[in-house]
């Protein structure tokens, strides 16, 4: 069990719908058509048990997981090859039934071969994602929808929005992986026509906190994304806010990729002082816990900058656009400090809630134990599930016998 364990490491779902990201799994695992539908697999268990690790906001639970990915699979079986009492959505439902029909999960040419002959033509790995590609908006996990009315403050790098562009306007907000898209209206977002880059916002290294500054209007929150952009959001209620605030900042602390700080260290050049340069990547490949440690490692850096910077201020007599960088530096860095520590905060409820319920989970543990296979570096996809499969069945053969 501790080799299968390990191998499933080398699965990142983070950010994947679950049809994609066990699309991405069944072109390295090999299932027959009995065990597609069958809730104790020990492939689909140890699935179930990743794609929570890696996406642990999106279901309540890994049995909740497995039922749903046993009726994808035999749904996928219906549809291409001639529940257990979880209530889903319908629009989740509607939207996995049409992915499954234009794309199924596998390629069913071997369930009509007897002697299992081996079919190709597979996808790209997920094992191996390629960083500069964006994920397609139709495979992101959808976490937020609702309407909401955006006022935009500062634009990107810091500049005022003139005060005639700073209007009020409605629109539905979708919050899909890393992206918030803004729509005008509900039925563009439903048919699933979303405008990428036009009143899209990028959410890694961004932040989320209620507007108590602004007394204007009621429910509002604010958001400065890594573009030093800042906007405010009304919603509807106070719970929405909080949980709009929650949503973000959660998906920010997961998937904002670590990057040292870049600001000046030198105590005598004050002038050479900027804003922190963000990192324009905008998923991490660290799993949740190295994610923590990170964000925790930043808290600490961010605090001897602080430190040191108070220790060493102007003179008095030097020139006032010394003591106006001093200070802008100073709110710079207790901006980072404020947003890395709620990144720590929120990552580190989250494991701590995970490892509850591993402990919970612990008498109820499969007992298999896989012999050691191969690793998918340097082979071929297809022979690598059909060892992992391989070794399953071995084991579960010697623990019949």
């Amino acid at each position: 069990m501790l080799v299968s364990q390990e191998y499933m490491k080398m699965f990142n779902f983070s950010g994947f719908r679950i049809d994609a990201a066990l699309r991405c799994f069944l072109t390295y695992v090999l299932l027959s058509p009995d065990q597609m539908v069958l809730s104790d697999c020990v492939p689909l268990a140890l699935f179930s048990q990743r794609y929570h690790k890696c996406n642990p906001c999106l279901f309540n639970s890994e049995d909740e997981i497995l039922s749903l990915v046993c009726s994808l699979l035999a749904l996928d079986l219906k549809l291409h090859a001639g529940s257990a009492g979880y209530v889903y959505s319908r629009d989740l439902l509607k939207k996995l039934y049409s992915s499954l029909k234009r794309n199924p999960l596998r390629d069913f040419a071997y369930i009509q071969v007897e002697n299992g002959e081996r079919c190709s033509g597979y996808g790209n790995s997920i094992l191996r994602p390629n960083p500069r590609m964006m994920p397609d908006s139709d495979s992101q996990v959808e976490y937020k929808k609702g309407w909401v009315m955006r006022k935009c403050v500062v634009d990107k790098g810091g500049k005022k929005v003139p005060f005639g562009r700073r209007t009020w306007r409605m629109f539905y907000a979708i919050l899909k992986g890393t992206i918030l898209y803004l729509q005008k209206d509900e039925g563009n977002a439903k048919s699933g026509a979303y405008i990428t880059y036009r009143n899209a916002i990028g959410l890694h290294h961004s932040f989320a906190e209620r507007a108590v500054d602004y007394t204007k209007k009621q429910h509002v929150f604010k958001l400065q994304t890594y573009t030093y952009a800042e906007y405010l959001f009304q919603t509807s209620d106070p719970n929405e806010v909080a949980s709009w605030i929650h949503a973000i900042n959660f998906i920010a602390a997961c998937f904002s990729a670590p990057k040292p700080i870049v600001v000046d260290e030198s105590i005598s050049n004050w002038s050479l002082f900027g804003r922190p340069t963000m990192s324009t990547t905008m998923s991490t490949k660290l799993s949740m816990t190295d994610q923590l440690k990170a964000h925790g490692d930043r808290v600490m850096e961010i605090e001897r900058l602080l430190e040191a910077h108070r220790d060493h201020p102007p003179c008095r007599n030097c020139k006032p656009n010394l003591l106006l960088e001093f200070a802008e530096k100073e709110v710079n860095l207790l901006y980072e400090l404020k947003r890395y520590k709620k990144y720590v905060e929120m990552l580190q409820d989250k494991v701590d809630e995970y490892a509850s319920e591993e402990e919970n989970m612990c008498e109820s543990a499969y007992v298999y134990s896989v012999p050691t296979i191969a690793s998918p570096g340097g082979r071929s996809g297809q022979s690598d599930r059909l060892s992992y499969c391989a070794a399953i069945d071995n084991c579960m053969s010697a623990d019949i016998a």
